[in-house]
Order: C-alpha cells, then structure tokens, then sequence
C-alpha cells in the first residue's frame, strides 16, 4: 500500500509533464520531400542535403535572383488561429546580416505582389538573419497588418517569405539583389 502512495505523486507528474508538451503543426515536411507551392519566377527552390537546422534530413534551398517570394498559396494547414509562433530555422551564407519578410495573408488580404498600396493591408512579419545558422520565432499572438489592424488567422490564403519586396520600408534590404538561404524543420507551436 505504501508504495502505491508514493507511485501516485510520481505518476501524477509525469503525466502532467506529457500534457504540457508544446503542440507543433508542420507547415511544409521537408524531411520528406515536401516542396513550397508558390514560387515566384526572380526564386527557385530546391531540396538539399546542405545547410541543415538541428535533426533535420533535408532543407530547402531559396535562391533569390532579384526582389521575389516563394511560400504556399492556398495552405491545407489554413488555420492558425491559436498558435503562437512561425518557427523555422535559416542558413545565411553571408557574411554580413540579411533581412527578410514573412507575409500571411487571410481572407480579407486584398492586391497583389507588385502593387504596394494594396500591401497596407498584409500582416508582414521582418526578420533578420545572422551569418550562418539562425532559429527563427516570429510571434503570431497580437500580430497585425501594416495598417494596424489584427490579423485574422482563421483561414490563410497565403504566405510566403520574401526578398526585397517592401523598398518603401526602412527595415526592406538594400543589399545585393542574389543570395541563398536554406530553411528546414518549418512549423507553427504553441
């Protein structure tokens, strides 16, 4: 009997410990092969061996030639309501920092990718990666759209990440219109 008492308190932990995992959505499975839908024609996208994050098979290697994006247009993951973070992580392999953008778009999103008065109404998330490999979290909780208005995450239409895109942005990259970046282990947690 004593012994069952003293499990009980060990047992309760450890299933506790079990629900408080961080819930993880895989947004694209690079591990398998899986591949970004959207790829804009100044980008290419390949899957590669090289660059990788930490217990990643396989990474995708964005090459920029000029402004561009490459992302998912019309996800099947489409619903972000409730998750904190776009995570992923990014080998730069400059030597300098190199900034970039992650853009989600929803349903109420209106203009396209050259017309930049219809960009006003984009959630678009700057980052800046460091030379060499970088864990990216962008937070998702409170996110709003260049006008300030919250963003609906509900039903995504689109996202991307992008290069040079956004020149009437103080944050936008002035530098060099060729890089590469490798992106793996791509995902939303709580």
């Amino acid at each position: 009997m004593k012994n069952r008492i003293l499990l009980m308190p060990v047992l309760s932990f450890l299933l506790a410990a079990g629900f408080c995992e961080a819930r993880i959505m895989s947004l694209v499975n690079i591990n398998k092969g899986g591949m970004l839908s959207d790829i804009d024609t100044e980008c290419s996208v390949n899957l590669t061996e090289e660059n990788l994050g930490e217990g990643a098979k396989l990474s995708l290697k964005l090459e920029f030639s000029g402004p561009a994006f490459a992302g998912e247009w019309a996800p099947k993951k489409n619903n972000w309501a409730g998750w904190k973070y776009f995570k992923f992580d990014a080998f730069n392999p400059l030597a300098r920092e190199l900034t970039m953008s992650l853009v989600i778009r929803d349903e109420t999103c209106s203009g396209y990718n050259r017309n930049l008065e219809d960009r006003k109404n984009w959630p678009i998330l700057p980052f800046v990666l460091k030379p060499g490999m970088n864990k990216v979290e962008l937070t998702l909780e409170g996110l709003k759209n260049i006008e300030g208005k919250p963003a609906g995450l509900t039903k995504i239409t689109h996202w991307f990440f992008a290069y040079r895109l956004f020149p009437c942005y103080a944050w936008e990259e002035k530098g060099a219109d060729k890089v590469d970046i490798n992106i793996s282990n791509l995902r939303l947690e709580d």
